[in-house]
């Protein structure tokens, strides 16, 4: 999950703005806390989607119920954020600008951002920091 933050990172500096990884992994077998965490990641990606080779265990969303429950928030979150999306995209293929954006991008003249790739903005307005485990900071998230 870790490399797929930097992957994103360096695809959207590339001038490649629909990135994202394969949910849970693509190789090998998963696990309930890492699975759900990544769809909360995933969800502040461009291209979010679950995919796994065919001899690993089945990772949908449905397979844990705590999953399923994160990926339901993430993915009422993604949604709302729809007409945001929509104007990155537009400045993506008008202006060239990331849709994923490293710390540095944001802030140039902070030095110590340079090596930061465990954080990652969507846009210039959304700080999507998922990497450390913790609960879902969606308690209290309504729609808008």
């Amino acid at each position: 999950m870790k490399d797929s933050v930097r992957n994103v990172l360096q695809f959207s500096l590339f001038g490649v703005p629909m990135t994202g990884a394969d949910i849970c992994g693509f190789q090998g077998n998963t696990n309930e806390e890492l699975c759900s965490r990544w769809m909360q990641l995933g969800a502040f990606h461009p291209f979010y989607r679950g995919h796994t080779i065919r001899s690993a265990r089945p990772q949908e969303p449905y397979q844990w119920d705590s999953v399923a429950e994160a990926s339901r928030k993430a993915i009422s979150i993604r949604y709302a954020l729809l007409p945001y999306w929509s104007k990155l995209l537009w400045y993506a293929h008008t202006a060239g600008t990331p849709l994923i954006r490293a710390p540095f991008y944001e802030f140039p003249d902070e030095a110590s951002l340079i090596g930061v790739d465990e954080q990652f903005f969507v846009g210039a307005s959304l700080l999507a920091p998922f990497l450390a485990p913790r609960p879902f900071p969606l308690a209290s998230y309504s729609r808008c």
